[in-house]
C-alpha cells in the first residue's frame, strides 16, 4: 500500500519548520495507516510531551532539538511528573502524575521511530537521536482477578438491556478465550460459527487462528447475537454493535470496561484478563507450552511473564516435589 508524504514534509527547508507543525503532520498521516486508535492515542501523548518539555525549559521548538540531552531532561520530566497535564478553566494547569519506566520506554520509542524511520529517511544524513538507548524492559505483571473480581464483574452486566447483554458478552470472551481486547472487539460476522462453537480470531501479525468457546460464554454470545439480529441487517460485518445499531466504535468498547470498573471498584483493564487467565493456567499446573499455545505467543519467553506470581508459587513446591534428601 503506497503511502502519501505529508505536505509540510514537501515543502523547502522542511527541518526549519516548528517542530509543532512537524509532528502535527506526522500524527495526521498516522491516522490514516492501518494501526490501531489506541497505538495513535499512545504516540500523540509521547510527542506531546516532549514538545512540552521542549518549553518546559525553553528549548528551540525545532528538529534541531531532537538531541540526547533533551531527551534526557524530558525522561527526568517525565519521572517527576513536572509536565502539565491540562488546564483547568481558570487557566491553572495541573502538572501530571509521575510517569512509570513502562510509560517512559514506551515513550522514547515513540520518539525514536519519529526520528529514525521518518525523519532520517527522508531528510537527515544522520539518525538524530542515534545514541538514545531504550533502556531495561520493564514488565509490569498485572494481578489476576480473583474469583469475586470475576463475579462482580457478572453482575454489573446483570440485565435484559441490549447494552448489559452485549457487554455481559464481552466480558465472557476475554475470560473463555484470552484473547486480545482487539481481537474480540475485531470480530465480524463471517469469523463466527457458533454451531460448531468456534470463532476465528485475527491476531497481531495478521495470522487467523481457531478459538473454541463452550458453557456460560457461548450461552452469553449466542443471546447477544439473537438481540443484535434484531438491530441490523444481514450485511452488517462488526459483531459489536451500539444500541443504535450502528458499529461500535474502538472506544466505545474500550469503555465498556470503564464504566465496570466505575460500578464495581475493581480495576479491569481488558488485559487484564488475559494475564488472569495465564496466571489460573499456571496455578492449575498447565505446562508452559500449553499456556503459550493458548496466548498465541510466539515463544515462551513472553508466556512466562504473563504467568507472573502463579508461577513463583508453581516454582516454589518444586523443591519439595523433588527433593533428593529423602
Amino acid at each position: 500500500m503506497q503511502q502519501n508524504t505529508p505536505d509540510l514534509f514537501t515543502k523547502p527547508h522542511f527541518m526549519d519548520y516548528p517542530l509543532d507543525d512537524i509532528v502535527g503532520e506526522w500524527l495526521a498521516e498516522l491516522e490514516g495507516r492501518p494501526v490501531s486508535p489506541a497505538t495513535v492515542v499512545n504516540y500523540r501523548k509521547a510527542m506531546e510531551s516532549f514538545v512540552k518539555s521542549l518549553r518546559l525549559h525553553e528549548r528551540p521548538m525545532t528538529l534541531e532539538s531532537l538531541t540526547e540531552d533533551n531527551v534526557n531532561v524530558w525522561k527526568v520530566d517525565l519521572r517527576k511528573g513536572r509536565l502539565p497535564n491540562h488546564a483547568i478553566h481558570n487557566g491553572w494547569t495541573r502538572p501530571s502524575a509521575p510517569s512509570s519506566e513502562t510509560t517512559i520506554r514506551s515513550y522514547l520509542t515513540v520518539i525514536k521511530v519519529f526520528a529514525n524511520r521518518w525523519v532520517k529517511r527522508r531528510y537527515s544524513k544522520g539518525n538524530l537521536l542515534e545514541e538514545v538507548t531504550l533502556g531495561k524492559e520493564v514488565v509490569e505483571i498485572k494481578e489476576a482477578l480473583s474469583p469475586a473480581d470475576r463475579e462482580k464483574l457478572m453482575a454489573a452486566c446483570d440485565g435484559s438491556g441490549f447494552e448489559a447483554v452485549r457487554d455481559r458478552a464481552f466480558v465472557q470472551l476475554l475470560l473463555a478465550t484470552a484473547c486480545r481486547f482487539k481481537e474480540i472487539y475485531g470480530l465480524t460476522a463471517d469469523r463466527v460459527d457458533t454451531t460448531n462453537k468456534r470463532l476465528w480470531v485475527v491476531l497481531k501479525g495478521g495470522r487467523q487462528v481457531p478459538v473454541d468457546i463452550d458453557g456460560r460464554a457461548l450461552r452469553d454470545f449466542s443471546l447477544y447475537l439473537r438481540r443484535r439480529r434484531d438491530l441490523c441487517g444481514p450485511d452488517t460485518s462488526a459483531v459489536w454493535l451500539s444500541d443504535s445499531g450502528k458499529p461500535l466504535t474502538y472506544w466505545g468498547a474500550y469503555g465498556i470496561f470503564n464504566r465496570l470498573s466505575d460500578k464495581t471498584g475493581v480495576k479491569c483493564n481488558p488485559h487484564r484478563f488475559r494475564h488472569t487467565f495465564a496466571q489460573m493456567m499456571a496455578a492449575g499446573d498447565a505446562p508452559v507450552a500449553d499456556i503459550q499455545d493458548a496466548l498465541h505467543h510466539t515463544s515462551d519467553r513472553m508466556s512466562r511473564r504473563y504467568i507472573g506470581n502463579a508461577r513463583q508459587e508453581v516454582a516454589a513446591g518444586l523443591a519439595k516435589k523433588w527433593s533428593l534428601a529423602g
